[in-house]
């Protein structure tokens, strides 16, 4: 099991049941704690309800499109993390998922080595980036 994987929560959507069974069980074996939905309203519900660290969801779902997914999940926790993954990629498409705040972007097939890198750099930087806040914290409080 992976160091790293065995802190993070993941909650997978994609509307398609045999690439979201493939990345459940990926990302489980590898030491992910993992809670997946083909419906995003439910996603998003689990979420809200239990939080996560990183999303991985598809962009074309019915009901709720992978934007609007990205837009509620930083609605609910902004420092929760979200990957892309899709089937119909366009370079304007991934250029929009990554200004609007997507950590990261694949297209469909993706190999889970490549997701699993994508999530160990996001996790390593968000453990990065509240040391730095941490560290700021304290430089404040010392300098009064």
């Amino acid at each position: 099991m992976d160091e790293v994987a065995a802190r993070v929560r993941v909650v997978v959507i994609d509307d398609d049941a045999m690439v979201l069974k493939a990345l459940d069980t990926a990302l489980t074996d590898l030491g992910y704690d993992v809670k997946s939905f083909e419906d995003p309203r439910k996603g998003l519900d689990w979420i809200r309800e239990d939080g996560c660290d990183i999303v991985v969801a598809d962009i074309c779902m019915p009901h709720t499109d992978g934007f609007e997914v990205l837009r509620r999940v930083k609605e609910i926790d902004p420092g929760c993390d979200l990957i892309f993954i899709t089937a119909h990629a366009q370079i304007d498409t991934a250029v929009r998922a990554l200004r609007e705040g997507a950590t990261d972007f694949f297209e469909k097939p993706l190999t889970i080595s490549a997701l699993h890198a994508a999530m160990v750099r996001t996790t390593r930087y968000r453990e990065l980036h509240r040391k730095s806040e941490i560290l700021t914290d304290k430089l404040n409080i010392l300098q009064g």
